[in-house]
């Protein structure tokens, strides 16, 4: 083997495990145990010294805690049948004599999803770290914690508000955090979005001058079917499916593992799905299943909050 090749299966190698294991800063709280008890959920966000750097979203994440509900399975069996079906959550022990007491679960209002966009607003969040200081909030309770995609339209439309540099919010019909007990940090939790038709989504040149895909071809998906009790069933084709997994440890923040997204401009040099979104220092990474990768510097520096955080559209 010559010179050239030997030092060329080094490099990629070493650029493959780095991928596959990204660094996250300093030790975090870790998950702990979990706070079923309200008040003592509430004062561990109080005290959080990540969601203290956010006053906002940290009372709106308080104000919400009160309203779980003790099991998903009983509140809306549709989407207990959806994520069982997805294989997010498992289905109830059939077993006779088995008593199961379902997943406790909490699904926002549509006031509740318009305040969560205001308080992000208002601390200048980017949605890669709001939803990731959610997540610490539901992997603390052990609670899955859905948001209607219909709700979220309308916050985003009334409030004239861009999400940034995210996943898309349009043609979702939910987005969910779901706990997992017993996974070692810096875990928090399983992020998983349903929309209910494949698109390519344009980022503005401004921010990363690419396009996503959703619901590209061997992708994860599910057959049409109804999402939520009161809502009628999509009458045919498919939902399609994006997940991943959000990690937290020190300051840096991402989601990982990530199946259904692609990035179109990949393909031809066939890697094309995206494996993770992390932010580490003041850079956001964005890496494919390979080795490689697109970098975008200053990601949450307060100059670029208009550009990729979540904010009105015009400027206000």
């Amino acid at each position: 083997m010559s010179r050239r090749k030997a030092s060329a299966l080094i490099l990629l190698g070493l650029v493959a495990s780095l991928c596959a294991q990204p660094s996250f800063g300093q030790p975090s709280l870790g998950p702990g145990p979990v706070a079923g008890d309200t008040k003592e959920l509430q004062a561990k966000i109080a005290q959080d010294p990540e969601f203290n750097k956010y006053p906002h979203l940290q009372q709106f994440a308080e104000r919400i805690v009160p309203h779980r509900q003790p099991s998903l399975q009983e509140a809306d069996p549709s989407l207990a049948t959806l994520l069982e079906d997805a294989k997010q959550i498992d289905a109830p022990d059939p077993a006779p004599g088995h008593l199961s007491p379902g997943q406790p679960y909490l699904r926002l209002t549509a006031p509740e999803v318009s305040a969560f966009f205001e308080a992000c607003v208002a601390d200048k969040l980017t949605m890669l770290r709001a939803i990731g200081l959610m997540a610490r909030v539901v992997n603390w309770s052990n609670t899955i914690l859905v948001i209607d995609g219909k709700d979220i339209d309308a916050s985003l439309k009334a409030q004239s508000l861009n999400v940034g540099l995210s996943l898309p919010m349009e043609h979702a019909a939910l987005f969910a955090y779901i706990p997992h007990l017993g996974s070692p940090p810096p875990f928090l939790c399983r992020f998983f979005a349903v929309y209910d038709r494949p698109f390519t989504y344009s980022y503005g040149k401004d921010v990363l001058n690419e396009s996503i895909a959703i619901g590209a071809e061997g992708g994860p998906r599910l057959s049409a079917r109804k999402v939520f009790d009161e809502r009628p069933p999509q009458p045919s084709g498919s939902l399609y499916l994006v997940e991943s997994e959000i990690r937290y440890q020190g300051t840096t923040v991402g989601v990982y593992r990530i199946k259904g997204v692609t990035l179109p401009g990949w393909k031809a040099i066939a890697f094309g799905p995206v494996d993770a979104m992390f932010v580490e220092g003041d850079t956001l990474t964005i890496k494919g299943t390979h080795w490689l990768q697109k970098n975008v510097g200053n990601f949450e520096r307060p100059e670029q909050w208009s550009l990729v955080g979540i904010h009105p559209d015009p400027p206000r």
